[in-house]
């Protein structure tokens, strides 16, 4: 997911393969570490399926994602150098392929890369997934571990990755320790 927000600004790609209304399932690892441990300790029971996951009523959608994360880089001073975004107009998959295919016929060598590396998960960005987290969130609720706020915990991990370059800051920083 990373990858793919930090792509956006650089406005690469005019079209991307895509329902709006589409549930994009996000959880912050430092919920989902305790949420697993609390179900292996206390809840598990053979062959149950729990699904660590937002679930549908707590995950954005793909329009508000993108929203989202355009109104981050917009407000934070590291973001605003991209200014303005072009959002990919959303299409289906067979639309997005057949741009896809178009585009591999051209002779840009850099385009023709990316393009060939996102074909490994671009098409999932075009299922709708929506999880079903009944019995995880039946199990959880005697933990008290609560799920949070998924805005503000994406906001949070985008306007860390402009603040570190997507980790190279930080990677800088500890060669320069040692």
């Amino acid at each position: 997911m990373h990858r793919l927000v930090r792509l956006l600004p650089q406005n690469v790609l005019p079209i991307a393969p895509r329902d709006p209304e589409a549930p994009i399932d996000l959880i912050a690892t430092d919920w989902a570490i305790p949420a697993l441990a609390y179900l292996f300790d206390f809840a598990f029971v053979p062959s149950r399926l729990y699904h660590i996951c937002a679930g549908r009523d707590r995950s954005l959608t793909v329009r508000e994602m993108i929203e989202l994360t355009v109104s981050i880089f917009e407000s934070h001073p590291l973001g605003q150098r991209w200014l303005p975004i072009q959002v990919p107009r959303l299409v289906t998959l067979s639309q997005y392929e057949q741009f896809d295919q178009v585009r591999l016929q051209e002779e840009d060598k850099l385009l023709n890369e990316l393009l060939r590396v996102l074909e490994y998960f671009v098409p999932h960005l075009a299922m709708f997934q929506a999880f079903d987290n009944r019995n995880a969130t039946a199990a959880l609720r005697p933990s008290g571990l609560q799920f949070p706020p998924i805005r503000e915990h994406y906001r949070r991990v985008v306007e860390s990755c402009l603040e570190t370059n997507w980790g190279r800051r930080r990677d800088q920083r500890c060669q320069e320790k040692s």
